[in-house]
């Protein structure tokens, strides 16, 4: 018998729906005071902001991954520190009082292990360093140091991070969402599961957009190594506009 994998309910006078199985995981969401950005890659469009960085011979570039649904490769040319990252155009999600914000996004790397890259992927103000000159922001991240993925909320360049997982693995997809409760605190999920919260360094006074970033930790194949979105989502309910 078949059975609705999207439920709903309403908050703030608003529509949510969500995934059956995943309350925290907001597929949509539908009403006057709802706003959104809803990106699966079936194709790749003109709503980003992308800056590229190609230290030497090659160029990064975004290309378009042929899998079911679409994804997106954020590819870097071959040298250490080459890549690029693309932001939303318009930076309107603000981490204010009584405005609810979801995000999530379904990410791997490919071409480059967990300790031999940069990814940052989140809400964050527009800016043309996100992994190198970000001071505030929230968002999940793994560096060229380390094989951690990483959860944080940044504030005036003061960070609280968390370690959602100790060793990621390359090639592998994994889904990441944090909500924020529109009061005092930050939840995130990796894979579903609640991994920690966040109560201080909250960018609460920061416009931000849906963000994504990758840098090669270690020269790679040009064009082998990067950063692949699956889908990425971000709403608000704002108490009024």
């Amino acid at each position: 018998m078949a059975y609705s994998k999207v439920h709903s309910r309403h908050e703030l006078g608003n529509l949510v729906f969500y995934e059956e199985g995943n309350r925290q995981r907001w597929v949509d969401a539908i009403g006057p005071n709802a706003i959104k950005v809803l990106e699966d890659f079936g194709a790749y469009g003109q709503n980003w902001t992308e800056t590229v960085v190609s230290a030497g011979s090659g160029t990064s570039a975004i290309a378009n991954v042929s899998e079911a649904g679409g994804a997106i490769m954020l590819a870097a040319a071959g040298n250490d520190n080459d890549g690029m990252q693309i932001q939303g155009i318009n930076n309107g999600f603000l981490l204010s009082p009584d405005d609810p914000v979801y995000f999530g996004a379904r990410w791997k790397i490919t071409g480059a292990g967990y300790g031999s890259a940069d990814v940052i992927i989140g809400l964050c103000p527009i800016d043309t360093t996100l992994i190198s000159g970000m001071t505030s922001g929230v968002y999940f991240s793994t560096a060229d140091a380390a094989t951690t993925i990483l959860f944080t909320a940044e504030k005036a360049s003061s960070a609280t991070t968390q370690t959602i997982i100790a060793a990621g693995v390359v090639d592998t997809y994994y889904i990441d969402e944090f909500y924020w409760n529109g009061s005092d605190t930050l939840y995130a999920w990796h894979d579903g599961t609640a991994v920690t919260s966040h109560v201080t360094q909250i960018p609460t006074a920061a416009s931000l957009t849906v963000s994504m970033a990758y840098l090669n930790g270690a020269a790679h194949g040009e064009g082998n190594a990067g950063l692949v979105v699956d889908w990425v989502r971000a709403i608000q309910l704002l108490s009024s506009r």
